[in-house]
C-alpha cells in the first residue's frame, strides 16, 4: 500500500504528545521501588520494547495511555531479551540490568546491530564484568561496582545517560569522566535533571560527574511532560503561516529540542543579501530533517553544520534528506559535515525515500503539504516508533492523505 500526501491548509490547536525520552528514562528508574506510577506516558513501539524488557527483569507493567503502574513481581538472576528497534532501550539496559540480575543475554535485530556503535565493552573491561558482543547477541554477567568510568568519544549521549541512570544506585561512589565532545549532550542534562527531580544528587564538575552510591528515589510517581521534538513539525507549520496554536508544552523544560523555537526564529529572520546564517545541529540531530524542510520551503540561504551524527540514526538521515530534497529541486552543497541551502524553486510529484524512518516520514509529510504536486510515500507506518498518532493529529489539523 502506498500513499499520496497532497497540498493542504492547517488550522487548529496542537495539544502535544508525551516525551519518549522522558518516558523511557522514568520507566527504567521506576523499577528501583516496589511500586511506581508514571503519569502521562508515551505509548509507542519504542516504549513497548522498554516495557517488555522490564517484564523480563521481573516487573509487572499495567495501564496504557493515562498512566503506567509498575510493580515488582519477582527476583531473578538471569534473563534473555530480544530488541528490534529501540537503540535507547539497548543502551540503557546494558548497565542498568546489573541493578537487578547477574546475567543478561540480548538478541539484536539487524537494524540494531548496525546502529549500536558499542563502547560498553571498553568501559566494562576495567571492571569485573564479562561482556561479549557477538554481533547479533550481547551477553553480560557479573556484578557492577562503583568507581571511575571514563567515557570514550561516542556517537551517542545515551551511553552516558545509561550510566547516569545506574551509578547512583550501586553500593560504591563513582566518577563519570566525560569525553571532550558528545553529540546530543542536552539529553545528558535531561537525565541529570530528571534524576534530581526524583531526589538523586549528581555533582557536576568541569568534565565529569561525581555520584554518591546507595542513593534512593524520593518519589514513587512522575508526570511526563510533552515533547518538543515531536512538536517541531507543528512549530514549522505555524512558522510557515498556518493558523496553528501549540499547547501543553513546558516553557522551562530541560528538553534540548526546545531549541527548535530559537532556531526557527533565527532562520525566519535571515534576510536575502545577508551573510548565510550558520546553524549548528550537533546537539539537536532529531530536529535536522524538519529544519531542512522549513529552510527549503522558506527559500532561505542557510548553512547547517554538525551533521555527522545523522548518519547513525534509524537510517542515514543525512543522505536520505539530501536525496529527497534534491529530487524536489532544492539546490544543496554538502562538504565537511556542512549542508548549504540555496533559495530554490521546488516541485513535487515524486516518490520519497524514507527507509521507514519516523522522523523522515513526518518531516516529508510537512514538505508534501506545501508542494503543488504533493509527494508519494511507500509507507507511513514508521511513525509508530515514536508518535503513533502523528497522522491523526496531522489530518485533524488539515493534512490530506489518500491511498494510491
Amino acid at each position: 500500500m502506498s500513499y499520496y500526501l497532497s497540498p493542504a491548509n492547517f488550522k487548529g490547536a496542537y495539544r502535544g504528545v508525551p516525551s519518549k525520552s522522558i518516558t523511557q528514562r522514568v520507566l527504567f528508574l521506576s523499577t528501583l521501588l516496589d511500586e511506581f506510577v508514571v503519569y502521562n506516558p508515551l505509548w509507542a513501539n519504542d516504549i513497548k520494547e522498554t516495557i517488555t524488557v522490564l517484564t523480563k527483569l521481573g516487573f509487572e507493567v499495567t495501564g496504557k495511555e493515562d498512566a503506567f503502574f509498575i510493580k515488582k513481581q519477582r527476583k531473578i538472576e538471569s534473563a534473555e531479551i530480544s530488541l528490534l528497534g529501540s537503540a535507547t532501550t539497548l543502551r540503557f539496559v546494558i548497565p542498568f540490568a546489573f541493578l537487578h540480575l547477574q546475567k543478561l543475554t540480548i538478541n539484536l535485530s539487524e537494524n540494531l546491530q548496525t546502529r549500536f556503535n558499542d563502547i560498553y565493552g571498553d568501559i566494562f573491561q576495567k571492571n569485573d564484568i564479562s561482556y561479549q558482543n557477538k554481533g547479533n547477541k550481547i551477553i553480560i554477567s557479573g556484578s557492577l561496582k562503583g568507581g571511575k568510568y571514563q567515557i570514550p568519544e561516542t556517537v551517542s549521549s545515551q551511553f552516558i545517560s545509561g550510566l547516569l541512570l545506574t551509578l547512583p544506585f550501586l553500593k560504591e561512589d563513582s566518577e563519570l569522566i566525560l569525553p571532550n565532545k558528545t553529540p546530543s549532550f542536552p539529553y545528558v542534562n535531561l537525565t541529570v535533571e530528571l534524576l534530581e527531580e526524583l531526589g538523586v544528587i549528581i555533582e557536576k564538575k568541569e568534565n565529569s560527574y561525581l555520584i554518591k552510591g546507595q542513593q534512593k528515589l524520593q518519589k514513587n510517581s512522575f508526570i511526563v511532560e510533552n515533547d518538543y521534538s515531536q512538536a517541531a513539525y507543528f512549530f514549522v507549520l505555524k512558522e510557515l503561516g498556518e493558523n496553528i496554536i501549540i499547547n501543553n508544552l513546558k516553557e522551562d523544560s530541560f528538553q534540548g529540542d526546545k531549541e527548535v523555537v530559537k532556531i526557527l526564529t533565527a532562520i525566519s529572520s535571515a534576510k536575502k543579501g545577508d551573510k548565510p546564517l550558520l546553524v549548528d545541529l550537533y546537539h539537536y540531530p532529531d530536529l535536522a530533517p524538519i529544519l531542512f524542510v522549513y529552510t527549503a520551503l522558506s527559500k532561505k540561504e542557510i548553512i547547517f553544520k554538525g551533521l555527522n551524527n545523522l548518519k547513525h540514526k534509524e537510517s542515514n538521515r543525512l543522505q536520505l534528506m539530501i536525496t529527497n530534497l534534491r529530487k524536489v529541486g532544492q539546490r544543496l552543497e554538502y562538504q565537511e559535515e556542512s549542508l548549504h541551502f540555496y533559495p530554490s524553486i521546488l516541485k513535487g510529484g515524486i516518490k520519497v525515500e524514507t527507509a521507514n524512518d519516523h522522523r523522515l516520514i513526518m518531516s516529508l509529510a510537512v514538505l508534501a503539504s506545501f508542494l503543488k504536486e504533493g509527494l508519494y510515500f511507500d509507507s507511513l507506518e514508521g511513525v509508530n516508533k515514536s508518535y503513533p498518532n502523528f497522522f491523526s493529529d496531522f489530518t485533524i489539523l488539515g493534512g490530506k492523505i489518500s491511498v494510491t
